[in-house]
This record gives structure tokens, sequence and C-alpha cells, in this order.
């Protein structure tokens, strides 16, 4: 079972609900694509949700067996969508994705720059990708055709990951993240990195 928690920032004070993040259990129909974690940076609320909610359908509802391929296809998807849907009267939208999906003792990370992700192993945090990290990752042969990158970590048992807006990188050291991963569930966790951001005169933050 995977403990898992998402805190977003907004208006001086943490919230465990945004728009820019989401997290979603296993599908009865596609339980072989386990669960699905998104992340958004940047972007309206009106963006951030649409991308949100496109990622996360056309994951589970992919044609394709292999879970790269329908993680791919699926950020692709609300980035295209994203893009015509875009509305003249707002700010072309400048977003930043990761979606992550945990199959088979295998990390799959599709992004979109900037965001960030982190793996907490045996008391030491790594940014991904990270060639020096512990874990192995490959970025797959495949034209994309537009700007997302896809990798794979193999994971161990106890390891923690954290997906983020880079907000949080600005704010918080890689030493003050470990200490809240390692001594807190994941909801608390979330909730208290976006906390000590505000503290830090941060505006906004997804965890």
């Amino acid at each position: 079972m995977v403990d898992a928690g998402q805190a977003s920032l907004r208006s001086g004070a943490p919230r465990h609900e945004s728009p820019w993040i989401q997290l979603t259990a296993a599908s009865h129909d596609r339980p072989e694509f386990g669960g699905l974690y998104v992340t958004c940076q940047g972007g309206t609320k009106r963006q951030g949700a649409s991308f949100v909610s496109t990622v996360t359908s056309r994951y589970f509802s992919s044609d394709s067996d292999d879970v790269a391929t329908a993680l791919l296809s699926a950020m692709q998807d609300a980035s295209h969508s994203l893009a015509i849907a875009e509305d003249p009267n707002e700010v072309p939208a400048t977003l930043g994705a990761t979606s992550a999906a945990i199959v088979n003792g295998f990390l799959y990370i599709a992004q979109i720059a900037p965001t960030q992700v982190y793996i907490l192993r045996d008391g030491t945090i790594h940014a991904l990708p990270n060639d020096a990290g512990p874990t192995t990752h490959d970025e797959f042969d495949l034209d994309v055709g537009q700007e997302v990158d896809l990798f794979r970590a193999a994971l161990q048992a106890g390891d923690c990951l954290l997906l983020a807006s880079t907000d949080l990188r600005h704010e918080l050291t890689e030493r003050e993240m470990r200490g809240m991963l390692m001594n807190r569930v994941a909801q608390e966790a979330a909730h208290d990195m976006c906390a000590l951001v505000a503290q830090r005169g941060g505006q906004r933050c997804e965890v």
C-alpha cells in the first residue's frame, strides 16, 4: 500500500486540494496501470485543472497495454488539448507538469519542465532524473513530438518519492525535505513543506 499525500500553497496557506495536483488510485478497469500522480506548475486555475483531468482520463483509457506509452501519450494529449483550448483573454500558459505511475516495482515519470522529482532512499535524497543517484533510469527512444521527457526508475522497498513544483527547491534545502519525509506521514509532510515555503515568503507551491 502506498502512503500518499498532497498539498498546495495558495493565498498564504497550505491546502489539501488544488487544480494543479491529483492523486488517482488504480482503476478497476486498468489495475495493471497502477495509481497515477500528477503535479503541475504555472498556468491559470482552469489550465491546471484541464491538464490534470486530461492526463488522468487519457492514461486510464489508453488503447496501449504499455505503461510508458500510455503515460507519454496522456501527457502529449493534455499539452495539445491545452494549446487548442487557449483562451485569447488569458495569458498564454507556461505550464510544467510531472506524471508518475508505479507499476511492478518501477517508477515511470513523464515530465514537462519545469517541475521536480526527488527520491529518498536509505536516508539520502536525490533529484531525478540523475545519473549520479542510486536508481537506474532509461530515457525511452521515442519520437515524442513535444517537450515531454520520459524516464523509468527501479524502486526498492522503503523508497519515498516527492513530486513538486520548483518553488519547493527554491525555498527549502534538500536536508529540510529529507527531514520532513523521514519523520512524517505523507500528508503531513506535504502540508508542512508548503507551510514552510509560506513562512519564507513563498507564494505558490505544489507537492
